[in-house]
This record gives structure tokens, C-alpha cells and sequence, in this order.
């Protein structure tokens, strides 16, 4: 049975490395107006604009702006967004 809270740390590790933490959203990619990203590399979902916040289980982030694009979020925030949409697939694994 692996280690779920390693392996989600690796993967959190990985993704902070290749995607970096952006505290402000940003259009992503840059040449659109359409998809907005945050955090690591988190893109704003329907259901996040539908209801206009991003739910971190604890706590919920609102989107500010066209599209989220004002909003801004910590990195432990980040970290939430990486886990609640890391953790289910990382614990079907066990």
C-alpha cells in the first residue's frame, strides 16, 4: 500500500516546480480570454466560475474579476487547491 501523504507531496513538488506559484490569476495561455489560471497551475474551472468561488474544503477563495482574473490566493491556498484536486486520485491508489 503506498504512502498517499508522500506521494501527494511529490506530486505537489513536482507541479510547484514546473508550473511555479502565481499569488495573482493569470490568462492561460497569455493569447486568450477565456481560461484563467492560479496557484500552481490551477485552471479555473466551470463549476468555480458558475458559483464564482474556488472551494478549498476549509475555507473558500472568491473569484474577483472577469473570469477570476483579479484574484488572488497564498501559497498555502495553492497547496489546498493542489490537494483537494490531487488527493482523490492519489488515494484511489491505496
Amino acid at each position: 500500500m503506498p504512502d498517499t501523504e508522500n506521494l501527494y507531496n511529490i506530486i505537489v513538488n513536482l507541479l510547484s516546480k514546473e508550473e511555479g506559484y502565481a499569488k495573482k490569476a493569470y490568462w492561460d495561455p497569455g493569447n486568450q480570454k477565456d481560461t484563467v489560471s492560479i496557484g500552481y497551475g490551477h485552471q479555473i474551472k466551470k463549476d468555480e466560475y458558475n458559483t464564482g468561488i474556488i472551494n478549498l474544503q476549509d475555507e473558500k477563495v472568491t473569484l474577483i474579476g472577469s473570469r477570476g482574473i483579479d484574484t488572488t490566493i497564498t501559497s498555502d491556498q495553492a497547496k489546498k487547491i493542489g490537494r483537494a484536486h490531487v488527493w482523490t486520485p492519489v488515494t484511489s491508489l491505496s
